[in-house]
């Protein structure tokens, strides 16, 4: 009976050692079978080592990185997640996503939710300080004989309402966006681009959004470009105007960011169609003599083997605007995107390199709250 009892005993501390070091066995040899999860937000880095007091600070700030790379971190989430699927069939909020009607996914980050409850609304201060960033970034252009545009793409939740969940009520009928369109409109010369109302008047066309991303789809970007190129038509004539029957959708299947940030991309996918151009044009994706980006972001060019006489593009937003870059030659003989929401000063110094056309600057409406006072312009 002793003996069995002290193979009882050794059984327990074997796997209670083999727990302990999984994790690390992980790290160093990546056995979990579960898909790596997206996050949508920059992973924390471990600092680097040097002997200095701010050092030892880092270090304490290192738990962020052992947070998002803890050994079997992939299978955690997903079994947490498909527990709380299963579980509480009706949560709304499933670690950072919204769960929404008919499969639809929403991003469920703190400014998101804010965005659409319309719980921080601009302030006056807020609303000066948009018009006179905006208007010192415009004229710094003007200056250089480079047109500017501003544009704000509306959340997936503002084009398509009807498939978010009640219970995140709105606090307030006008939002964030609202309030500035209104306000430049009514005291500024800025030209600002709202694609609220181009999006939702071609719904009926298709959908515009994936159910389980939170960026728009194809068809989605090709409008946007469309309107895009029709704005700065009058200032730039040699402009060419991308038409939607110059495509054909090819089906697939896909799981979005939101999917994988659940680990649940077996679960929720969905049916997307791909656009594909009938008459392809020859363009070239490089990186070459652009350097690297700062923030981490993407930074590449698209040059139209024959630009013939069309304009030159530097694009400068969000992950948004990185959608608009398989349009961009037909729009455009050169267009550089490069990651940079709030316009940092690395942004411009690609603008001065690379002397464009036309500098677009494209966000997505939730971070019109990171935006407002933020960014440079020479």
């Amino acid at each position: 009976m002793r003996t069995r009892g002290h193979r009882a005993d050794l059984l327990v501390v074997v796997v209670f050692l083999a727990i302990l070091w999984l994790p690390l066995a992980d790290s160093l040899f990546s056995l979990d079978p579960a898909q790596k999860t997206t996050e949508n937000r920059e992973l924390a880095h471990f600092p680097s080592f040097s002997i200095s007091f701010s050092y030892i600070k880092e270090l304490w700030r290192s738990a962020r990185h052992y947070g998002d790379f803890f050994g079997f971190r992939n299978s955690i989430v997903r079994w947490h997640n498909r527990l709380e699927l299963d579980l509480w069939g009706k949560k709304l909020l499933i670690g950072q996503v919204v769960r929404g009607n008919a499969g639809w996914l929403y991003l469920g980050w703190p400014e998101a939710l804010v965005t659409w409850r319309n719980a921080d609304l601009c302030t006056d201060t807020d609303l000066a300080t948009f018009k006179t960033t905006l208007e010192e970034r415009r004229d710094w252009l003007l200056g250089q004989g480079i047109q500017f545009l501003f544009v704000v793409v509306p959340d997936k939740e503002t084009i398509y309402p009807e498939f978010y969940p009640e219970g995140f009520e709105k606090l307030a009928s006008k939002s964030r966006l609202d309030q500035l369109v209104s306000f430049l409109n009514r005291e500024s010369d800025v030209h600002v681009l709202d694609l609220r109302g181009a999006l939702l008047g071609t719904k009926g066309i298709g959908q515009l959004y994936y159910r389980t991303d939170t960026h728009w789809n194809d068809l989605g970007a090709l409008v946007g470009t469309r309107e895009i190129a029709l704005a700065l038509a009058t200032a730039l004539p040699s402009i060419s105007i991308p038409r939607l029957d110059d495509y054909e959708p090819e089906k697939s299947t896909y799981a979005g960011d939101l999917a994988r940030m659940l680990s649940l991309s077996d679960i929720f996918r969905e049916d997307v169609f791909r656009l594909r151009r009938l008459v392809p044009i020859s363009a070239i994706v490089s990186r070459e003599g652009l350097g690297t980006n700062p923030q981490d972001g993407f930074l590449f060019a698209v040059d139209r083997e024959d630009a013939s006489g069309l304009p030159r593009a530097v694009v400068v937003g969000d992950s948004f605007a990185e959608g608009l870059a398989q349009f961009a030659s037909v729009c455009f003989g050169r267009a550089v995107f490069v990651y940079s929401p709030t316009f940092e000063a690395f942004a411009a110094q690609l603008v001065a390199q690379e002397k464009p056309d036309v500098v677009v600057h494209l966000i997505v409406e939730r971070n019109l709250r990171q935006t407002q006072a933020r960014g440079t312009a020479s």
